[in-house]
């Protein structure tokens, strides 16, 4: 029931790495979810979040936080999140 979906989250895996940044993208935006945040973890690179909303059938850039930064959602979900948490343990 993906008309129940607000938002999905992609972590970027580096097997996996296309398909993960144009695949799946493409699927979600196709399928009807109206945001999607696709999360970067390529070590040593610092952490980054990209959010998306849908705009059609594709996603157009909505947000973006580097490690550092907060990435300030109000829409669909309330969040701030500074990206270097998700390294966090």
């Amino acid at each position: 029931m993906t008309e129940d979906v607000l938002l999905v989250v992609e972590v970027v895996s580096p097997a996996t790495t296309t398909t993960d940044r144009i695949i799946k993208p493409q699927l979600y935006a196709a399928a009807g979810i109206p945001w999607f945040l696709r999360v970067e973890l390529e070590v040593p690179q610092p952490p980054e979040l990209w959010l998306y909303r849908a705009v059609g059938n594709t996603y157009a850039e909505s947000d973006h936080a580097s490690a550092g930064t907060t990435l300030n959602l109000t829409e669909p979900i309330e969040l701030r999140l500074d990206p270097t948490v998700i390294l966090r343990r």
